[in-house]
């Protein structure tokens, strides 16, 4: 036989519906071969062996070893990280068909199939599929048609399958005992006008009364008629010739319904491609040969289920069939007993119900389909070969595979299995560090086309592979994972397993490792269930060993023991078995409701308790807080500190120090320091009496305090009150008669006059949002002029009037955005988002803000949104970023977007902030009273400690800059967190403690100051505004290495409280009037933790872009930001960004490297001192050009 070959450029489908004739071209080739003489059977019209497909397979998965992110942690991490894979499969059968063949040639007689007392040899197992194939092929069956099975495990459900097969088509398992509407819905969505099942399944039953509904044609095999025209049929093996189109990898195999979160299956459409990769890998980690007797356990409605067909067929083993109505216990080892299977796959919870004494002849058990823990290995391995196997359906089956697992050591996923590759990835997409939790995505041959008939849904799942320079999709799990030191992979459990529970995020996984860990636990299963009053409670479902009986108070003093008292279940039910499901996973639904003692709660009593109640739980997200509810146990941090001083003093008519919140951060002892401070500063601020009155409701107190004018304090340094003119609401108002020319915002000036003189783009603020999925660019059009419409500072310019800078808005009918898609490449999308960015305003003539849309394929694009700082701070990218998308789910829907209208635009801020500062050469003014301050907290400035350069510096320094990433470990992270807790401080403030340390070890200085920003936004009305409102002040800090960290924590407690309480005059002026030196503090530390909106939207699924601005706008920036880490808890980030030309990257890895090693320190010994915690000092190099 001659072959001939033909290279031809290859499509690629994208969408789970069948498109025929339509194809996206990419830059592939495609090779066909085929033979010149018409192939007799399937057998010989394989792939010949050797190089093309090796080639072809390498091709496909070559990929980069390097992130476009620009995130990356520590140097060199890049390489590999988040990425693990094999080689592609070697195998030269690429379609299932062939795999069938290929037994019956090994050896036709031997048994393939024992059912009861019933078996079936190879070829008799093929010559019925073959009789069957034609039957279908017949009806028009064949490539791209849905066959429904309405079939349970049997031989006739096996030569139903490979009937299916062979004709081309794609098989759909459809439990006969499912509800009728179920079963109409999955007939229906998947097109299968044809089905195979039984006559019993046909005639009336108590599930079914009418039968199986009548959704397509059924054809029951057993019936009289159906068998005499298969009789009439041959059963050679089916040519390819035979079929209605030619059956190629990328044609559907199979249809697997799996649970929707909206309550409606979805169909799960998986190709031929990863079939036989994953079955020749099986047969080798299997050690599967022709004497093996396989299990074959698993519903036909799961997914595993032809993991059972494949490693039979694969090595020509013999499959033993379960009966149907066996669902495990002592039936299950009787039958693996009797017909001395050696191997199987089973669920976790499907072995609880199973001992594994006695059973010689099981060699090899593959657990799946959900995790487990050691007490399962502990009971099953020694003997035999116990293997984890990983994969959603989305994945073919098994995505990864672990090496046999030994009791007593621990359980991994393992590796990817022959062609897979498996990336761990943070929420923007980019590589996690090894050991750091991130979400698994899934990429290779295995990966399904998609959600039949949802291609919104598959665009938000299967999501184009940034690392594939083929133009490969991945498979977004949902689960999380990290990577071991081995190479392999660990399961920390789902993302939509965890809960938050007081304000804490919570990894159940973590809480079932603890319960499992008691010797007389056999199974865990940790849930979030409602207790009541709109809160979320632990309830942890335990199976006790065999003649065990510990009780509930046991278990949670065991969970007690390890774990902090939020992850203690609040109740323990005790189970007698584990409900399964038909696919043999744990029935959720089926769990006892369990009984609550509870929880201690004492309502907020007083005005100002409930006041304060109120505003927490607003700016936390809680449904309710007591009396005696801590602010920092709840989740607070400093920046949200500042929001909760502002707001609370709203609402009690009178102006809150953050200070007081760190001093007394429950809700009694906040409300209780507030009325002690309105006692000594004056009767008069009390409010009519109001804080002790129990019965005044909040909301009628609100409306009263919003129709009259009233006077607040400036509570500092300075105990004699001072007055200043607020609103009736107590913030700026919207000015009915306002100028065309408003004055700058005091915030502004600094950044107009650097603007006006500079021509650097480091004041840009860039955020970049990929929307994967199909994009309605005139409808994000009109959603983008909507929100310059809505936002007036977007459509601002600031013009110079005799040298002074001034606001003038501008119609949004004038605002021109360039939305016109600009087609990049996948690996480009970085650089092009970073030439956006980099173009500089002139706002005195333009308006600040700048759009681009990114064109990756037609269903993938990124949009870029560019800010100039005097427009917007990185608090306003939020605002900005959800507008945009709440205005563009509108627009689609052919409306205009329906919200509230802004309390006010930022002019008005602007001029309200004016009249608050006032004149600072005005001896009365707060402007003044806070520069005063600032002068004699910074006098001599100038000789405090900086960290050397190693860079002459240049007559002009420029933006030029790098960066070196670190990572602050979730338990340090916590344990740090927590010492600050304790001392009333919040975690910002020990983090600046440390860095702090670290700049006097580096500098040899005692004196270090650095800069921090300050947000500025603590009114409510300022939520939602784009604008300059944050501010930067400076934080000058004594360090002493004889000190001990927590004395240097509390010193830096005072210095921060001290410096946000004078946080409103800008900065830069205050620098301009004090001897700073020949330049003013150029090392900063800040927090980013905004957060992402994480916004879902119809048919588009919304992702942060990361990219390296290459921008440094001080010498030093230490900027630390919340990551996932173990067990789900948050583990800290951080990253030195360093001048380029001033700094090497030593130097920052050297910092980097100082402040890790100290909070790990203190994390062991809080009372470490500065200098045994950065001894030894690590050496750098030598300084200086």
């Amino acid at each position: 036989m001659t072959w001939l070959m033909r290279c031809s450029p290859r499509g690629r489908r994208v969408f789970a519906e069948p498109f025929r004739n339509r194809v996206v071209i990419v830059r592939r080739v495609r090779v066909s071969m085929f033979p010149t003489k018409p192939a007799h059977d399937e057998r010989r019209a394989t792939w010949p062996r050797g190089g093309v497909q090796r080639a072809r397979s390498r091709g496909c998965s070559r990929m980069s070893s390097r992130s476009t992110s620009s995130s990356d942690r520590v140097k060199g991490e890049r390489k590999d990280r988040g990425q693990r894979g094999r080689r592609p499969a070697r195998s030269r059968v690429t379609l299932l068909p062939a795999l069938l063949s290929t037994a019956v040639e090994r050896d036709p007689s031997a048994v393939a199939i024992v059912d009861g007392e019933r078996t079936v040899t190879y070829a008799e197992l093929d010559a019925r599929s073959s009789r069957l194939a034609r039957y279908l092929i017949s009806g028009g069956v064949g490539p791209e048609v849905v066959v429904a099975l309405a079939l349970t495990r049997s031989i006739e459900s096996i030569v139903a399958v490979w009937a299916v097969v062979k004709s081309g088509g794609a098989f759909l398992p459809v439990d006969p005992s499912y509800p009728a509407e179920r079963i109409r819905h999955m007939v229906t969505d998947s097109g299968a006008s044809r089905g195979l099942t039984l006559t019993e399944h046909l005639s009336s039953s108590t599930m079914h009364p009418a039968g199986l509904p009548n959704a397509c044609a059924w054809t029951a095999l057993d019936d009289t008629e159906t068998g005499a025209r298969l009789g009439e049929l041959s059963d050679e093996p089916v040519s390819t010739s035979e079929r209605t189109g030619t059956l190629r990898a990328e044609n559907p195999a199979y249809l697997i319904y799996t649970s929707g979160s909206t309550g409606t299956p979805k169909g799960v459409v998986v190709t031929h491609a990863g079939l036989a990769a994953l079955c020749a890998q099986a047969v080798r980690t299997l050690d599967l040969t022709h004497r093996s007797r396989t299990l074959h356990f698993t519903s036909p409605s799961f997914d595993v289920s032809v993991f059972d067909y494949l490693i039979a067929i694969g090595s020509s083993a013999t499959m033993v069939i379960a009966p149907p109505d066996n669902y495990g216990g002592e039936e299950l080892v009787e039958l693996l007993r009797r017909e001395r299977v050696t191997h199987g796959f089973s669920t976790p919870a499907a072995l609880t119900s199973v001992d594994g004494n006695g059973l010689d002849d099981l060699e090899v058990l593959v657990v799946g389909g959900e995790d487990f823990g050691a007490d399962l290995v502990a009971r099953w391995a020694p003997g035999r070969s116990l293997i984890n196997g990983y994969g959603p359906t989305e994945a073919t089956i098994f995505a990864t595979m672990s090496d046999p697992i030994r009791d007593g050591s621990p359980v991994t996923m393992g590796r990817p299995v022959d062609g897979m590759r498996a990336h761990v990835l943070d929420a923007r997409l980019a590589p996690v560090p090894p050991g750091v939790a991130g979400e698994l995505y899934l990429a290779g041959p295995g990966v399904a086309r998609g959600y039949h008939g949802r291609s919104s849904l598959t665009a938000a799942r299967f999501v184009a592979d940034p690392r594939d320079s083929a133009g490969g999709r991945m498979y977004r799990t949902g689960d999380r994972v990290r990577s071991t030191s081995s190479g392999g992979l660990e399961y920390l459990g789902r993302n939509d397993f965890q809960v938050k529970i007081r304000g804490f995020r919570i990894e159940l996984g973590e809480i079932d490792a603890v319960l499992r860990s008691h010797p007389d636990v056999d199974f865990s299963l940790t849930t979030g269930v409602d207790a009541g009053a709109g809160t979320t409670a632990l309830a942890s479902y335990v199976l006790p060993s065999k003649s065990a009986a510990p009780d509930a108070a046991e278990l949670k003093e065991w969970a007690g023991r390890s774990l902090p008292s939020h992850m203690v279940p609040s109740a323990v039910v005790l189970i007698d078995h584990v409900p399964l499901t038909g696919a043999g996973k744990v029935d959720r639904s089926a769990l006892p409701q369990p009984e609550f003692t509870a929880r201690e709660f004492r309502e907020p009593s007083t005005f100002a308790e409930k006041a304060v109640a109120a505003v927490y739980a607003e700016l936390l997200g809680r449904d309710r807080v007591g009396a005696d509810d801590n602010f920092f146990e709840l989740g607070g941090n400093s920046l949200i500190g500042t929001q909760v001083a502002a707001r609370v003093g709203s609402r009690l008519d009178c102006c809150v120090p953050a200070r007081l919140l760190f001093d007394a951060p429950t809700v009694a002892g906040l409300a209780r320091e507030i009325a002690a401070m309105i006692e000594r500063y004056g009767e008069g601020t009390r409010l009519s009496g109001h804080l002790d009155v129990d019965a005044v409701d909040l909301a009628v107190f609100d409306l009263v305090a919003r129709e009259k004018s009233r006077r607040t304090y400036h509570l500092a340094d300075d105990p004699r009150p001072d007055p200043v003119t607020f609103d009736a609401a107590g913030a700026p108002s919207t000015t009915t008669l306002r100028a065309t020319l408003v004055p700058l915002s005091p915030n502004q000036e600094r950044l107009w006059e650097d603007n006006r003189l500079s021509q650097t783009h480091a004041r840009n603020i860039p955020v970049a949002v990929r929307m994967q999925g199909e994009l309605d660019v005139s409808a994000l059009r009109a959603a983008a002029l909507d929100v310059v419409d809505r936002h007036e500072v977007l459509r601002t310019v600031y013009p110079d009037v005799d040298g002074v800078g001034h606001q003038k808005a501008v119609a949004a009918h004038d605002v021109r955005l360039d939305l016109e898609p600009i087609d990049v490449d996948e690996n480009d999308i970085a650089s092009a988002v970073e030439k956006v960015a980099a173009t500089r305003f002139d706002v005195t003539a333009e308006v600040p803000v700048r759009t681009a849309v990114l064109r990756v394929s037609p269903v993938d694009h990124v949009l870029v949104f560019v800010l100039h700082h005097i427009a917007g701070d990185g608090f306003s990218m939020r605002p900005l970023t959800t507008d945009v998308l709440t205005a563009y789910v509108s627009r689609t829907d052919g409306r205009t977007p329906e919200w509230e209208p802004l309390p006010i635009q930022y002019a008005d801020h602007a001029l309200w902030l004016r009249s608050v500062l006032g004149d600072p050469d005005d001896p009365e003014s707060l402007a003044h009273r806070q520069v005063e301050y600032w002068r004699s907290r910074l006098d001599g400035l100038a000789s405090a400690g900086r960290v050397p350069t190693d860079h002459a510096r240049p007559a002009t320094v420029t933006t030029s800059g790098a960066n070196v990433g670190f990572l602050i470990s979730a338990d340090v992270r916590r344990t740090v967190e927590t010492l600050a807790v304790e001392n009333n401080a919040s975690l910002f403030m020990a983090v600046h403690a440390a860095v702090a340390a670290v700049l006097g070890h580096e500098s040899g200085s005692d004196d270090i100051a650095v800069r921090i920003p300050a947000a500025g936004r603590g009114l409510a009305e300022l939520d939602g505004l784009i604008g300059k409102f944050n501010n930067s002040v400076v934080l000058r800090t004594r360090v002493d290495p004889d000190t001990a960290f927590t004395d240097l924590l509390a010193h830096s407690r005072a210095v921060d409280l001290s410096a946000l309480e004078h946080a409103d005059v800008p900065i830069d002026d205050v620098l301009s009037r004090v001897d700073t030196g020949e330049l003013p503090v150029q090392t900063t530390v800040s927090f980013q933790n905004l957060g992402w909106p994480g916004l879902e939207l119809p048919g588009l699924r919304i992702t942060p872009v990361d990219f390296d601005y290459g921008v440094s706008k001080y010498e030093l920036q230490l900027v630390f930001q919340d990551v996932t880490g173990d067990a789900g808890d948050a583990a800290l980030a951080g990253t030195v960004l360093y001048a380029t030309d001033l700094f090497r990257e030593e130097t920052a890895e050297r910092l980097a490297a100082g402040v890790s090693r100290l909070l790990d320190a203190v994390s062991i010994d809080p009372s470490v001192t500065i200098g045994e915690a950065l001894a030894p000092s690590v050496p750098g190099a030598t300084r200086g050009d």
